[in-house]
């Protein structure tokens, strides 16, 4: 899996589950740090570009609940907006905090911490999300439940495969098809299709037959199936109120009628987020507002949708031997929606 929406936004590191983004994305925070990098070396900055946090990490995610996973060498702990290490770097792998806890993961198995960094659900999983709407999705053995924050079994492992609950449902796998449950563990969208995403804005993309369409939490179709699964079509979830869809290797949005709102012109396209999306023409990236006109012309070799008012940049991505996995983001920047740097372009030694 990878880190496109498949059910619940998770990806796999290794073979543990954690979470990437949500559709609801990180928590708010009262004043918003962006990770940037400098030097080969990651600190943060404000959003007027102003370096609060000096680069000195090998890597830096974004704050949640006040608190920032960073990696020192091979190892994931926390810092505070101070820059302060305050959960050490111990981990192989650790996802950001929400609802005061984080997934963690140590010789190949996943257990819980707090804020404060104690260990509040020992090292026992292969798999876990992180905990979301007061659940995580856990694997023993080769079933896959859900547990409550003092690590007790809510929903006893029983499916094949399970996600965060989202909008209060679930995506679960069971016997090799897609379903939902509810928070009692009561399906309530039986396992029939052949893949499903989680719900988002109301609506669930899943697969019938062999043509995506979209169900709401009733599993009522509304959106028939017309867009077809293969190589040269594609589709997904619903964000700012549009889908991107791709129509014979180009990429367009539809509305929640099923509608062409944009025409498929594009060679990818990423999630509206904040009324804007980034579109690839050619191998240039660059945003579209909501008629499809290009606000921000293709320019870039990577882009991330806009967070907080400003859009992660650079003019190319690259992943060198001498840095093992972490990327490189040659001329890496932060735009705002007129295009404009409040920081860098950073060209990396």
């Amino acid at each position: 899996m990878n880190k496109r929406k498949t059910c619940s936004a998770i990806f796999v590191i290794g073979s543990i589950m954690i979470l990437s983004s949500l559709s609801t994305g990180y928590p708010s925070e009262k004043e918003y740090l962006f990770p940037i990098q400098k030097g080969g070396k990651w600190g943060y900055m404000r959003g007027n570009g102003e370096i609060v946090i000096k680069p000195t990490f090998d890597l830096a995610r974004p704050f949640s609940e006040g608190l920032a996973g960073v990696v020192v060498g091979e190892k994931s702990g926390f810092i505070d907006k101070m820059g302060r290490l305050v959960i050490k770097p111990q981990y192989d792998h650790a996802s950001p905090f929400f609802e005061g806890v984080a997934t963690v993961v140590s010789n190949e198995k996943a257990g819980f911490i707090d804020s404060t960094g104690r260990l509040i659900i020992n090292y026992q999983f292969s798999d876990a999300t992180t905990f979301f709407g007061g659940f995580a999705a856990v694997q023993v053995k080769d079933k896959y439940g859900f547990i409550d924050k003092t690590g007790k079994f809510i929903i006893k492992p029983q499916f094949d495969l399970a996600f965060v609950f989202v909008e209060n449902l679930a995506c679960i796998v069971k016997d090799g098809k897609f379903g939902f449950i509810n928070k009692s563990g009561q399906i309530v969208i039986r396992p029939e299709f052949n893949h499903a995403e989680s719900f988002s804005e109301g609506l669930a993309l899943v697969i019938v037959g062999k043509k995506f369409c979209f169900i709401d939490s009733s599993g009522k179709i509304i959106i028939k199936p017309q867009f077809e699964v293969d190589e040269k079509n594609g589709i997904g979830s619903f964000s700012d109120g549009l889908a991107r869809v791709m129509i014979d290797n180009k990429w367009g949005f539809i509305n929640k009628s099923g509608q062409v709102a944009i025409k498929p012109q594009f060679d990818l396209a990423l999630d509206f987020k904040e009324s804007v999306a980034a579109v690839r023409v050619g191998q240039r990236l660059g945003f579209i507002d909501k008629s499809g006109q290009m606000v921000i012309q293709p320019q870039f070799g990577y882009t991330e949708s806009f967070e907080n008012g400003l859009a992660r940049v650079a003019k190319e991505l690259q992943f060198k031997a001498s840095t093992g996995s972490l990327p490189i983001y040659d001329g890496l920047g932060y735009i705002d929606k007129k295009g404009k740097y409040v920081f860098g372009p950073v060209k990396q030694d």
